[in-house]
């Protein structure tokens, strides 16, 4: 007679996460520190993402709001202290245009050194759907990133 099937059944959410993560998703970083930069963009390679790095708010407006819909971005992570334009002003930009456009909005992950509630708090009011941490946490990170899309 056959095994259980208990072990398939778990087995089942990894395979699915590894489907994901053997697509890849389209990530776009807007971090003005070039270590943090580089470290999440490394970071979302090695896990099968494909990654786009801007330097400021500005420049990931112009990339999320000027994107066709097939170049959409599935995950935006967005350094709130950036020159040119803020994370948050960078946020409500994208909320105002997506809302505009009548288009689904993409997931918006806020990328603080700043954990303390009050911040978390302001970052959710202003559109975001999540916080990370710095200094980074690689696994934290890509496990935030890909939860990001499957709660879309």
């Amino acid at each position: 007679t056959p095994g259980p099937p208990q072990p398939e059944k778990r087995g089942a959410p990894t395979l699915r996460a590894v489907g994901n993560r053997q697509r890849g998703l389209s990530v776009l970083i807007a971090e003005d520190n070039d270590i943090n930069a580089m470290l999440a963009r490394a970071t979302l390679l090695k896990a099968g993402h494909r990654v786009r790095v801007v330097g400021n708010g500005k420049a990931a407006v112009e990339a999320v709001t000027g994107a066709a819909h097939k170049d959409r971005f599935d995950v935006v992570l967005m350094d709130l202290h950036m020159p040119v334009m803020d994370g948050l002003d960078a946020i409500a930009a994208i909320r105002r245009h997506e809302e505009e456009s009548a288009v689904r909005p993409v997931p918006i992950m806020v990328l603080s050194a700043d954990s303390q509630e009050k911040t978390r708090h302001a970052v959710l009011a202003h559109g975001a759907s999540g916080f990370v941490t710095k200094p980074l946490d690689p696994e934290a990170l890509v496990n935030a990133v890909e939860g990001q899309v499957v709660a879309a």
